[in-house]
């Protein structure tokens, strides 16, 4: 019979009712336990039984638990779960635990424990018998009290809780408890009171008076808190620490009630730095309220005794320095007369006691000292320190008249050697009680503390060597060394360092040893050579520190002769290490390894071990205990000094990336590197890239998870023979291949795995999935403790594009590419499973040996060694190498040749390089018949190749297949399935198509769309499409068989190193974008190829865009496209220039305008596109011409082979580049859409005009306006006046207050208002001025100077503006009367009267219109370097445009003989503009007729030149007028005829010798040579016209370009090759006789050397002339009518000639650097850079114009 709902809910009502009422009983009989509490405190007779009510509560807690349950699961199942009242079990927790505890304090012991004994279990008070018996509780043992005032909070309320609070206990009971509890200093302190009953209190009292020290509490938190340890890192224990040590010391503060926790917080810190007797007498002052002192009551304090000590004086200080006391111990130099060192070597000391004599003991009041003291010894560690704290005593030698800081005993830690008492070590004093001192101790400079006791330390000989070390002046000179490897640098001494020589360079950063203490007395550093005593060589390099001391003699004691000779028979290092010597230097790690070279020999386990090194056999290692050595260790670090550290700040500009091997996928590579190994086979071991070690990693519970995986697996083969088969046979050949094999011990983690199946053509195929995702119970799973790696699998896009380009293909796979990789066995038992081929057969555990499946590292680790097998061994197999590391996709290599030989050779060592490594090549498939003839058959692949991204696994609805025979690609097509006319159906469809280069893109766009349709609806995933939609994706899933037609060419007709263009076209429409790139070969070949390569399709977004912007997105799509296809190709062809088209003329108008003159959306793209293709050509292309057209808008299966204009291209492209369409006219940025509007803001005010600007003058515009005011008074008064000439003082004062007012009204007009209505003056500038209107209405300045002498105008200077008219009079007016004076100057006379705003840029102006300063301050422009001529940079015949300039004069004789006349003689200087060769003629007189005559015979030997450059000299402008005169005559003319062509005459502007700097040039170094050659001799002509051709050979066997570096360039290019063919002053070369190249090949050989010349010379010296090497940057150009001053060196500036620009003759450039002007004399040519602008307006007055 069935229950129904209405039943149930009945049921489980009654059932809640029930479960509720046992729950309230329970509840109450709790509730009615914990009411006893009050009635068992106040009658003890009451006990027991309260006790045993107590012990019942967990039966009732039981009974709640278990009714609680049921009243809950009854509320769950009647859906009522909100009713349930969860917090009603913590109220009945809380009553239950506070009734335990009442019941443990009341529950009666049965003895009198002594301390540390329970005092709540025992039955003193109540008899067994009196009631029933009680189960016994784990005794509470009673608090320990030392004495530490720390401890005594927690003491007192435990005691008083546990004993005190019974009143059933007497007061002897309770003391006879308390001093069970105590030891210590707490029993020291009652041991003299009487132990009876009335005493309790008084004991009690005792200790609270002593130990109850709540401010030293607080105290001691504050210490740890302001002390706490500063970490230079993060990491987990620092962050832990000091997690602890604030929170738990902020809480314990928090918990005191500190009134004032800040105030006592700063009171804290004030008070350490107070001196002792400073606190002392502050403590003094103190009362029993002041608890916590506050830091105000501190510093009142203070200050009162700072009055006290100024009315009592204090002593006067001595100037005499304390004499510094001698330091004893480890650190002490046994050499006389040596300071104290720093020690770098640790050394351990000799027992020795304080030697601090007292004349009572402290402690007990005995005659012994306290470090005798049997009761201070007996004590622990933590009381000692806590005494030695209380009593403020000496940490060093325990005295209590100082501190440790002044302490001068000599006495140290006999543990750690460092200042203070052996009874104390291991413990810090605490620096509020040793002193106020602001400076600390300075710190040990010891290396290491050895913590245990002396007879625990093994006796160890450091290494000592003698060798030779090189001094400043090179001799050897013998040191002792330690040699030390824990040192990470060396050390040499001043001492040593001072006897070498040597001049330690600066270094101020410390050197630190163990525990980072640092080594302060650093002085340097110096480089050291040094070698061995008895040999020259090795000769090491050490760079050493010098420090004070290394460490102390070495070693401290000598060491018996009898262990010496045991050593006799080796040649020893140091013969007398055995005798305590000082050692002079330290050499560290640096140069350690260069030391020893491996050897060493062991005579005894006890003695020391023998290592040879260079200066021979060094003893390391420990002694016998009988010998005296001590123990020694070196290790020092070094920090970076403060020079390194400035040299690095100042070459670092940015932070570094991070190093690849901080990433997760450098440290798998550097793990893969290091850990990879060659098996004998040649087989690759690799290790598993996992997180953490493999001995930290555990999975628990993953075998039974793996178990429970196996059986159902088991369950579904056993339902399945034909899986199971399979399955069976699967793992049977895993198991013969030795890729798996039987565990011999359980693994870590155990891999799950199952089948996943492929039903092909009635075959079965399973591929077995091992799944290390699979996660234990922890959570944790295999994969997620490995490392996946970085991505090294290529995209099957660029594989299956430069599959393309080679004529003959092949294709293969490696065979189990995954397990032909072994792992290495220390990561295997990560790689177990479970397996039995029967359910009969035992289960066992098998260890994976190879690279499984399903680890998410494996691919990483599979491709890596691809890589590994390409970058080893690959030498000289460069197709092999690129064919793994760039095509290869998983297992599947894919890659061709141009030729067939080419294939078979790539096939054979492909096959050789990867079977080294164990790899088979299987699955053979080429368009090359020799390819499969050269494999097994059944090696080979029969039918065609699918190139899937599923690998084979899954249904392949839309692929792509390559039909080798043919040559071409298809398309793989399934649809057995009927189609599902819903949302998920039409998704599943879709996401299914694999089409990676794009080629069907119409045809899978159309489906994007009805795709993007569906989803707009809102349909559910299974609802039915709309008829529409259901019309739509029916014809498309019936038209999908059409795509089988088309046939794809797999080759793009090109061979490697091609040249091709990228072709590619974009549109939009509102469904979306696309983008198609062909490639065209450029060849001889008339048949044009014109290849598609691929396609991308974008829908459009649901939200609008128009059409411009969607224009744009296929536009960026495009360029990505082609800048992927250009990056891809580039290692096989050579891709020459890259074009795209789109038919939109407002994207094309965006492409050609600046990105930032758009929107944000356009600007993006835009620069993006032009960033990916620069030098893309983008055009203009119709509609109907573009083949992107289709693909935008998506086109049915069907219609897609038909689209010729897709498959094939516009017709255009198969004509010449050249005729291809440019496209329409680009519109202007105005009418183009998104443009960037820019908001201008114009001032549109009028500028401020006075009345008086077109005054010059300052005077005249005073006397003016005085005359004008004074007819007016004339005018009013109506009376006649004796006429006054002169202007009187007041009358010229009124005027100037008119005129300031009058400007100030200008300028000043918010100044004027807040100052006549009391407002703030807003100006801020002004405001500092404090600025007020006098009684005449003036605005003054106010400042400070109020009550000074100076008169008023001076005190309170008028206020005017910087641009007022009249500040600028004044200025002129005070300029002209100083004489021209400076700035300062006229500053200091005009701030007299006036304060001028700003008033340095009002003097600037005057001094720049002032014509007379303008001439001697400003300088002439300078134009920029104009471009070199047409003749300098352009190839032509040597001599054919020349430059000429006279050098001279010179001094020649008649004859030789003693008294003969000497005469003037000059040079003409010829230079070649293009190859700067030199022509040297000699010129007896300055004149044309001896020029021609000169100008001749270099037309003799040079031939006549085209174009002629000089100067404007008479003899020049002469022979150009002669030149000129006779060819142009008729006798002229028919006496040259036209065998001479007529040479152009070009003159440089009158005084620029700067136009003409190569023949400049060329006079300077003829000059040079000849004057270091004559000297101040006296040549005839022969002689100097001897010396003048070998100056001119000179010259031409100048290098043109700087020499070059290279070895292999034996020569240089100067101008003798153009001449002779090589420098004129080189050795000729030998001539062989017996040449019998033909003239004609002699010619050809000369001319090809001539050409190579002028190749040299257009590549490397022209490039040479790029640079302007001064005159930069430009300046302005003159202008017409310029007033300028002609610049003269010979004259003074006051005389130069004045003119007027009346043309400016502009250079090819538009600069201006020649003008014509007019003078006085007349018109004259000039350069600028003659020239001085003069000031045209607002010339100053009473100077030159």
């Amino acid at each position: 019979m069935v229950e129904t709902k209405k039943e149930f809910a009945e049921r489980e009502e009654r059932r809640r009712a029930i479960a509720a009422l046992k729950r309230e009983s329970a509840i109450e009989g709790i509730k009615a336990v914990h009411a006893m509490i009050p009635r068992a405190n106040s009658e003890p007779d009451f006990v027991p039984e309260f006790i045993l009510n107590v012990d019942g509560l967990d039966a009732g807690w039981s009974q709640y638990e278990a009714e609680d349950n049921t009243v809950l699961e009854c509320l769950v199942n009647l859906g009522k779960a909100s009713e349930y009242t969860p917090g009603q079990s913590g109220e009945l927790r809380i009553l239950i635990n506070s009734a335990k505890a009442a019941a443990n304090l009341l529950r009666p012991t049965r003895t009198a424990p002594t301390a540390g004994q329970n005092v709540g279990n025992s039955s003193s008070v109540f008899d067994a018998s009196s009631g029933p018996t009680l189960p016994r509780l784990p005794e509470i043992p009673l608090p320990r009290f030392g004495g530490d005032f720390r401890l005594w909070p927690t003491f007192r309320d435990t005691f008083i809780k546990q004993v005190d609070s019974r009143q059933y206990l007497s007061n002897v009971d309770k003391l006879y408890y308390l001093t069970g509890c105590l030891h210590g200093a707490a029993l020291d302190a009652i041991r003299s009171i009487p132990a009876s009953d009335d005493n309790y209190q008084l004991i009690w009292s005792t200790l609270s008076a002593r130990f109850y020290r709540p401010r030293m509490v607080a105290t001691s938190l504050l210490e740890k808190v302001l002390n706490a340890p500063s970490s230079s890192q993060e990491s987990l224990h620092d962050l832990t620490v000091f997690l602890s040590t604030f929170d738990e010391n902020i809480s314990l503060l928090s918990a005191m009630d500190i009134p004032d926790l800040g105030s006592f917080i700063l009171f804290t810190s004030a008070f350490r730095a107070l001196p002792l007797a400073t606190r002392k007498l502050f403590e003094s002052t103190m009362t029993s309220d002041d608890v916590y002192p506050s830091v105000d009551k501190l510093l009142k304090f203070v200050r009162d005794r700072i009055t006290v000590l100024e009315n009592v004086g204090e002593p006067r200080k001595t100037s005499a320095k304390p004499k510094p006391q001698p330091v004893t111990g480890p650190y002490v130099s046994h050499r006389a007369g040596k300071s104290n060192p720093v020690a770098l070597v640790a050394a351990k000391p000799t027992e020795r006691h304080s030697q601090t004599p007292t004349s009572s003991c402290s402690c007990c009041q005995g005659s012994h000292s306290i470090s005798a003291c049997p009761k201070f010894r007996s004590w622990s560690l933590d009381d000692r320190n806590r005494w030695a704290h209380e009593n403020k005593v000496c940490f060093n030698c325990l005295s209590g008249n100082h501190f440790i800081r002044a302490c001068s005993s000599k006495s140290r830690c006999h543990q750690c050697s460092k200042k203070h008492h052996t009874l104390l070590h291991g413990v810090t004093p605490n620096r509020q009680e040793e002193g106020g001192e602001s400076g600390g101790e300075t710190p040990s400079c010891c290396a290491a503390a050895l913590a245990p006791r002396p007879s625990a330390i093994p006796t160890v000989l450091l290494g000592t060597a003698l060798i030779h070390a090189r001094d400043r002046a090179g001799t050897w000179q013998t040191v002792r060394a330690l040699v030390d490897s824990a040192s990470q640098i060396s050390a040499m001494t001043v001492e040593c360092s001072t006897r070498l020589g040597f001049r330690p360079r600066p270094w101020t950063m410390p050197v630190s040893g163990i525990s980072g203490t640092p080594v302060v007395s650093v002085k340097g550093i110096v480089e050291c050579h040094i070698r061995p005593r008895f040999a020259s060589e090795p000769s090491l390099t050490v760079q050493a520190w010098v420090l004070p001391s290394i460490t102390s003699d070495m070693p401290r004691t000598s060491i018996p002769v009898d262990i010496k000779d045991r050593f006799s028979t080796l040649a020893l290092a140091d013969p007398q290490f055995n005798v305590a010597s000082p050692v002079d230097m330290l050499l560290g790690a640096d140069v350690f390894s260069a030391i020893l070279d491996g050897r060493q020999i062991k005579i005894d386990e006890a003695l020391p071990t023998a290592f040879s090194s260079i200066f021979g056999w060094v003893l390391i290692g420990p002694l016998p205990a009988t010998a005296t050595c001590h123990v020694f260790t070196t290790p020092v670090s070094l920090a970076t000094s403060i020079e390194n550290l400035m040299d690095k700040f100042w070459s670092v500009e940015e932070p570094d990336a991070a190093p690849p091997s901080f990433t997760d996928d450098g440290w798998c590579e550097s793990h893969f590197r290091a850990e990879h190994t060659r098996l004998p086979s040649g087989r690759f071991q690799v290790p598993l890239p996992t997180r953490k070690p493999v001995s930290e990693l555990s999975f628990p519970g993953s075998r039974s998870v793996a178990l429970k995986r196996f059986e159902s697996l088991e369950r579904k083969l056993m339902s399945n023979p034909t899986l199971r088969v399979a399955y069976c046979a699967f793992m049977s050949e895993y198991l013969s291949l030795g890729h798996m094999s039987v565990a011999a011990t359980p693994g870590r983690y155990v891999i799950p795995h199952h089948a996943v199946c492929n039903q092909s053509n009635g075959d079965l195929k399973i591929r077995v999935v091992f799944d290390a995702s699979a996660v234990s119970h922890d959570g944790t799973s295999l994969n997620g403790c490995l490392m996946q790696g970085p991505k090294l699998q290529q995209d099957i896009v660029d594989i299956l594009t430069r599959f393309r380009v080679n004529k003959y293909a092949f294709t293969t796979d490696i065979c189990k590419m995954y397990r032909q990789v072994m792992v290495a066995p220390e990561y295997r038992p990560l790689q177990h499973i479970l397996w039995r081929a029967s359910p009969h057969d035992q289960l066992v555990e098998y260890e994976l040996n190879t690279v499984t499946y399903g680890l998410n590292c494996a691919p990483f680790l599979a491709l890596r060694v691809l890589a590994a097998i390409a970058e080893v061994d690959c030498v000289g197999h460069e197709g092999v190498r690129q064919a793994l590391l760039h095509q290869t996709y998983v297992d599947d290599i894919c890659t061709g040749g141009d030729t067939i030989d080419d294939v078979c050779t790539l096939q054979r060592e492909m096959i050789a390089v990867l079977g080294n490594s164990g790899l088979e090549l299987k699955k053979w498939s080429s368009n090359c018949p020799a390819i499969l003839n050269g494999v097994p058959a059944s090696d080979c692949v029969t039918g065609p190749l699918s190139f899937d991204a599923v690998d084979g696994i899954g249904v392949k609805v839309l692929g792509l297949q390559w039909q080798p025979t043919d040559d071409v690609f298809r398309c793989a097509l399934r649809c057995d399935a009927p189609p599902v006319f819903t949302k998920r159906g039409v998704l599943s469809l879709i996401a299914r198509i694999f089409d990676p280069l794009g080629i069907f893109a119409p045809a899978t766009f159309y489906a994007k769309h009805i795709m993007q349709r569906t989803w707009s609806c809102n349909l559910g995933w299974d609802d039915p499409l709309p008829k529409d939609l259901h019309q739509e994706w029916s014809t498309f899933v019936e038209s999908l068989a059409c795509l089988l037609q088309i046939n794809i060419p797999r080759h793009f007709n090109t061979q490697s190193a091609d040249r091709c263009l990228l072709l590619g076209f974009c549109d939009a429409s509102q469904h979306g974008c696309a983008a198609v790139v062909y490639l065209r070969v450029l060849d001889d070949r008339e048949d044009v190829s014109i290849s598609l390569v691929g396609a991308k399709t974008k829908l459009a977004p649901i939200k609008s865009l128009t059409i411009p912007r969607l224009e744009l997105n296929a536009a960026e799509l495009l360029a990505r496209w082609l800048y992927r296809v250009k990056c891809i190709l580039d290692r096989q062809v050579n891709i020459v220039g890259v074009h795209a088209w789109t038919d939109s003329t407002i994207v094309l108008s965006w492409l050609v305008n600046r990105h930032e003159s758009f929107k944000i959306y356009v600007s993006n793209r835009v620069h993006r596109i032009n960033t990916l293709l620069p030098s893309c050509v983008w055009a203009h292309i119709p509609s109907t011409d573009n083949p992107a057209d289709c693909a935008s808008r998506g086109v049915l299966p069907s219609e897609l082979p038909a689209l010729k204009l897709y498959w094939q291209g516009p017709e255009f492209l198969r004509r010449c580049p050249s005729s291809w369409p440019v496209g329409a006219t680009m519109l202007p940025l105005s009418d183009l859409p998104e443009v960037r509007v820019l908001s201008v803001t114009v001032d549109d005010q009028p500028p401020v005009v006075e009345w008086f600007d077109e005054f010059s003058s300052y005077d005249k515009l005073i006397r003016v306006v005085a005359r004008v005011y004074r007819f007016i008074d004339r005018c009013r008064r109506r009376a006649l006046v004796t006429r006054r000439a002169v202007l009187t003082r007041y009358e010229l004062d009124a005027a100037l207050d008119a005129l300031v007012i009058e400007s100030q009204r200008k300028f000043f007009v918010q100044l004027r208002h807040e100052l006549s209505h009391r407002l703030r003056v807003s100006s801020k500038p002004l405001g500092r001025l404090c600025p007020f209107i006098d009684p005449s209405g003036v605005i003054r300045v106010g400042g400070r100077l109020r009550h000074s002498m100076l008169p008023y105008d001076r005190q309170h200077p008028i206020l005017l503006a910087k641009h007022s008219r009249l500040a600028l009079l004044v200025c002129r007016h005070w300029h002209r009367i100083s004489c021209h004076a400076g700035p300062r100057v006229v500053t200091a006379i005009v701030s007299q009267q006036f304060w001028i705003m700003s008033v340095r840029s009002v003097l600037h102006q005057v001094s720049s219109e002032c014509t007379s300063c303008v001439r001697f301050d400003h300088q002439p422009p300078q134009p920029l370097m104009a471009d070199l001529p047409p003749g300098r940079v352009q190839q032509c015949r040597p001599f054919a445009r020349v430059g000429i300039d006279f050098a001279g004069p010179l001094q020649l004789q008649e004859t030789r003989l003693r008294k003969s006349r000497s005469y003037k003689v000059y040079i003409a200087v010829f230079v070649c503009f293009a190859v700067k060769a030199c022509h040297l003629e000699v010129v007896t007189e300055l004149s044309t007729a001896a020029f021609l005559a000169a100008f001749d015979r270099f037309v003799a030997r040079r031939g006549l030149p085209s174009d002629i450059f000089s100067d404007c000299g008479t003899n020049f402008v002469g022979a150009d007028r002669q030149l000129h005169t006779l060819i142009n005559s008729p006798e002229g003319q028919s006496a040259l005829g036209d065998s001479r062509p007529h040479c152009s005459w070009h003159f440089n502007p009158p005084s620029a010798p700067h136009f003409g700097g190569l023949w400049e040039a060329a006079v300077r170094s003829t000059k040079r040579l000849l004057i270091r050659v004559m000297g101040r001799h006296h040549f005839t002509y022969e002689e100097f016209t001897t010396v003048l051709c070998r100056v001119e050979a000179v010259l031409n066997s100048r290098p043109l370009t700087p020499l070059s570096s290279d070895p292999a360039d034996l020569d240089y290019l100067s101008p003798g090759h153009f001449l002779i063919g090589q420098p004129l002053l080189a050795v000729p070369p030998r001539t062989s006789t017996e040449d019998k190249s033909s003239l004609v090949n002699r010619w050809k050989l000369l001319d090809q050397c001539h050409q190579a010349f002028w190749r040299q010379w257009s590549t490397e010296y022209l490039t040479t002339l790029q640079a302007r090497t001064k005159w930069s940057s430009g300046s302005p150009n003159i202008r017409l009518n310029d007033v300028v001053v002609i610049r003269d060196n010979q004259s003074p500036p006051l005389s130069w000639r004045m003119g007027r620009v009346i043309a400016l003759l502009p250079g090819a450039d538009g600069v201006v650097r020649v003008v014509r002007l007019r003078t006085a004399h007349g018109e004259v040519t000039r350069p600028v850079v003659k020239l001085v602008v003069l000031p045209t307006e607002g010339t100053c007055p009473g100077t030159p114009c």
